[in-house]
C-alpha cells in the first residue's frame, strides 16, 4: 500500500508532496475541502544517545541528549525531568563540574530504562503483522504490554476483569502467565513454554593449566504468544 501510493519515492518525503498525494487519495472524503498539514514529514525514527551530556559550561537535556520512540509518549516528560534534575544539581553541588556530573549520573539510568522500553515498543510496531491474526483480547493485551513496563501482574492489578478474560481465552490457570502454561505440539506436551538452550565456553590461560576454566550458561526463550 505504501509503495502503491508512491510514498517510497524520494520526492514524496517532502511535506508538500505528501499532502498533495493524500489529498488526491482522500478526495472523495474531503469533498472539495483542503487537506491541512501539521507540518509532519514521513521519517525513520532515530534513537539519539550521547557518550557525554556536557562539555565545559554547555549541557544537553531532553531530545538533544537522548530520544525515546514516540510510541511510548515520554519525550516531553524526560525533558522536563532533565530540567528539574539539572536545576536541583546546580543548586546543591558546590561547583559547575560537580553539578553536571551529578545531573548526568542521576538521569542516565532513568533515560536508559525509558529507551529500552521505547525500543521494545518500536520493535513491536515494526513486527505488527505477526499479531494481527490474534483474537482481539490477546492483541489488546500484547499492545498494552509491548514496552514491557506493564507486565502480566501489573495489568491484573489495573484491570483484573480484562486480564482474567484473556487468561481464560488462552486457557491459563487463574493468575498464571502464559509462559507457565502447557505447550502442546502434535503428541508432545511440555509443562511450560520456557525453552532453555545451553551452551558451554572454555577459557584457558597460557600462564598455567590450573587457570583453565569451563563454564556453562543458558539462553532462555519461550514459545507461543509474547504475552
Amino acid at each position: 500500500m505504501w509503495r502503491a501510493a508512491g510514498f517510497d519515492e524520494p520526492d514524496a518525503t517532502a511535506v508538500t508532496e505528501s499532502v498533495d498525494r493524500c489529498a488526491k487519495i482522500f478526495a472523495d472524503a474531503l469533498g472539495g475541502r483542503p487537506l491541512r498539514s501539521g507540518n509532519s514529514a514521513w521519517t525513520t525514527f532515530r534513537t539519539v544517545v550521547n557518550k557525554r551530556w556536557s562539555h565545559g559550561n554547555v549541557v544537553l537535556l531532553g531530545d538533544a541528549a537522548h530520544t525515546a520512540h514516540f510510541s511510548i509518549g515520554s519525550g516531553t516528560k524526560l525533558a522536563v525531568e532533565d530540567a528539574l534534575a539539572l536545576a536541583a544539581c546546580l543548586h546543591e553541588q558546590p561547583s559547575l563540574e560537580e553539578a553536571l556530573a551529578a545531573y548526568e549520573a542521576e538521569r542516565r539510568p532513568v533515560v536508559a530504562s525509558t529507551q529500552r522500553a521505547a525500543r521494545a515498543s518500536l520493535e513491536w510496531f515494526e513486527h505488527l503483522p505477526r499479531y494481527l491474526a490474534q483474537p482481539p483480547r490477546q492483541f489488546a493485551f500484547n499492545l498494552l504490554t509491548r514496552s514491557r513496563r506493564v507486565t502480566h501482574d501489573n495489568l491484573r492489578l489495573r484491570d483484573a476483569r480484562f486480564t482474567g478474560s484473556v487468561e481464560r481465552e488462552f486457557g491459563c490457570p487463574p493468575g498464571t502467565p502464559s509462559m507457565f502454561t502447557p505447550f502442546r505440539m502434535r503428541g508432545l506436551t511440555l509443562r511450560n513454554r520456557v525453552v532453555v538452550s545451553p551452551w558451554t565456553c572454555t577459557r584457558r590461560s597460557t600462564a598455567s593449566p590450573a587457570t583453565s576454566t569451563s563454564c556453562t550458561s543458558a539462553r532462555v526463550r519461550w514459545a507461543g504468544p509474547d504475552w
